[in-house]
C-alpha cells in the first residue's frame, strides 16, 4: 500500500486499542525493521487541534505533511498529541503491503469546502465529515465533526445544484430576493448543465410557477394598498 503523508486512512476491520478513537488515522512516522519499512499510525481523535479559529484548507494539508520527518518524526510531532495519547496508548504501526487498512482520501486530490456547498455535489465526488484532529470543525448545532471535502476536478450537479435552491429559496418565502435568486438558479442550470428531458422539464414548470407566483404576489401588494387606501378616507 502506498502511504501519503497528507492523506487519511481506515482499517478496513477496526478493533481499536484506544476507547477514544474517530477510527480515522494519519501516518506520523516511518521506520525499518530489516528491509520492511513501517509507518506509524495514530487515530486522529489523538491529535490537538494546531490552533483554534478557522483554518483554511492548504494549512490543514500543510500540518498533516510535517509528519513526514522520518525516523525521528514522532518525537517532533508527539507535542501535537494530546495528553492521554502520549502517557496512555500506544501507537500502531502500519506496513506498505498490510491488506487491513484503506485510504479514505489524499487530500493532496481534494479541496475543502462547507456542508451547504456539498449539497451541489454528487457523493462520489465527496468525502464528508472527515476528522483531521480532536473536534475538527465541530459543529455545537448537530454534534457533527469534521472537514468535508471534494475532489478537485469534480464539477456540480445540475439537478442538485437546482434543488438546494428550491430547498432554500421555495415558495414559502414572501420574497421577491429569494424568488427572484431561485428564477435565477433555474436559468443558470438550464444554460449551462446537463440534465435529462424529466429533469429540465420539472425545472421550467418550476419557472413558470416563480413567473406566475412573482405576477399574483404584485397583484396582491397592489390589492393591498389600494384597499388600505380606500378605508383610511
Amino acid at each position: 500500500m502506498k502511504v501519503i503523508f497528507g492523506a487519511v486512512y481506515r482499517r478496513r476491520n477496526d478493533d481499536s486499542i484506544n476507547d477514544q478513537h474517530y477510527y480515522y488515522y494519519i501516518p506520523v512516522a516511518r521506520h525499518k525493521v530489516g528491509e520492511t519499512i513501517k509507518y506509524k499510525m495514530v487515530d486522529t481523535y489523538m491529535v490537538n487541534n494546531p490552533c483554534w479559529g478557522k483554518v483554511d484548507y492548504e494549512k490543514k494539508l500543510w500540518y498533516l505533511e510535517q509528519a513526514n520527518c522520518g525516523e525521528t518524526s514522532y518525537q517532533i510531532f508527539g507535542g501535537h498529541f494530546n495528553y492521554y495519547y502520549q502517557n496512555y496508548y500506544a501507537i500502531q504501526s502500519l506496513e506498505l503491503d498490510d491488506n487491513d487498512w484503506e485510504m479514505v482520501a489524499d487530500l493532496h486530490e481534494y479541496r475543502m469546502i462547507s456542508d451547504d456547498e456539498a449539497r451541489e455535489y454528487l457523493p462520489e465526488d465527496l468525502t464528508m465529515y472527515l476528522p483531521l484532529w480532536n473536534e475538527d470543525c465541530y459543529r455545537w448545532n448537530s454534534g457533527a465533526v469534521g472537514s468535508c471535502f471534494v475532489k478537485k476536478d469534480a464539477k456540480k450537479d445540475g439537478w442538485r445544484v437546482y434543488s438546494k435552491s428550491l430547498n432554500d429559496n421555495g415558495f414559502s418565502f414572501k420574497s421577491y430576493f429569494y424568488l427572484n435568486k431561485l428564477e435565477q438558479t433555474c436559468k443558470d442550470v438550464l444554460a449551462n448543465m446537463k440534465l435529462g428531458y424529466g429533469k429540465k422539464k420539472e425545472i421550467r414548470m418550476t419557472l413558470k410557477k416563480i413567473r406566475k407566483y412573482i405576477k399574483l404576489s404584485k397583484e396582491y401588494d397592489k390589492f393591498c394598498k389600494s384597499l388600505a387606501e380606500s378605508e383610511g378616507k
